[in-house]
């Protein structure tokens, strides 16, 4: 069947990290969506509880993905105090 006894193995392997690295992106991909939607409710209302639910989410993200930048973000939030 197999001509290498180790290839199943590997293909299993191969497709695990597929799904890990699918799942990053689609984790990645809600997180941002839903980072927006706050952000434009927080934009009409400044709710303050919003603003850190804001903030954690972008650390979440930085967790996901260290090379997006989200420092002109986090400046606009800090220009409006509650």
């Amino acid at each position: 069947m197999w001509p290498n006894s180790q290839q199943p193995m590997g293909d299993w392997y191969s497709f695990l990290e597929e799904f890990r690295t699918y799942e990053v992106k689609f984790s990645l991909a809600e997180k941002e969506d839903a980072l927006l939607d706050m952000y434009s409710l927080w934009l009409k209302n400044h709710d303050e509880s919003l603003r850190i639910k804001i903030i954690r989410l972008v650390e979440e993200i930085k967790q996901i993905e260290p090379a997006l930048n989200f420092e002109r973000l986090l400046k606009n939030l800090e220009k409006i105090k509650v």
